[in-house]
């Protein structure tokens, strides 16, 4: 299952979701290019302060710098990791936390 903990500063995702074979498992195909994609438009529109990815584990945790910019980034990747982990419950879960990521 892959766990996805999301934070007012950034957000950490771990696991495999198993949904299929590795090379076609469309869940974490989705989950991964969300999640890399928006840590590329990060790096160009404010400071990252901490990032963290991991292959062997699997980890990918990021916590960036709050502005306008990244708050609206930030609840863009909340909403589409959101809709994922409720369309495939049991391949995903999705917290959220009113604090900031602990790097």
């Amino acid at each position: 299952m892959i766990k996805i903990n999301f934070y007012l500063d950034g957000f950490q995702i771990e696991g495999h979701a198993l949904y299929a074979d590795s090379g076609s498992d469309i869940v974490c195909s989705a989950v991964s290019g969300i999640s890399l994609g928006s840590i590329n438009w990060f790096d160009k529109i404010c400071k990252i302060l901490f990032l963290e990815i991991d292959e062997s584990k699997p980890i990918i945790k990021i916590k960036v710098e709050l502005n306008k910019s990244s708050e609206l980034g930030l609840a863009l990747v909340e909403t589409q990791l959101m809709q994922i982990s409720e369309s495939y419950k049991k391949y995903v879960s999705f917290k959220k936390y009113k604090k900031n990521v602990e790097a």
